[in-house]
């Protein structure tokens, strides 16, 4: 339904689905660097992150360390976000 009114960019993660690691990406802060780097190159513009789980954790680094690429972050149940209990 979001693809008919939004262009949607479903990025795999190095290591995942079958696709090489990348030998210098080896930290959730580097792993946000890449995908910085993906939407400067191929979307050009800051765009809407919506991440669930681990995605929700590397989208809050990409977030952090990136805020001029992410216009809005919706974080879906993300791992590694404590509930202060």
């Amino acid at each position: 339904m979001l693809s008919t009114k939004h262009r949607l960019y479903m990025p795999t993660t190095p290591g995942y689905d079958g696709t090489k690691f990348i030998e210098n990406v080896d930290s959730m802060s580097k792993l946000a660097d890449l995908t910085a780097d993906f939407i400067a190159s191929e979307i050009g513009d800051c765009c809407d992150v919506i991440g669930h789980s681990f995605g929700g954790w590397h989208s809050c680094w990409l977030a952090v360390n990136h805020p001029d690429k992410v216009e809005l972050l919706v974080l879906e149940a993300p791992s590694r976000v404590s509930s202060g209990r």
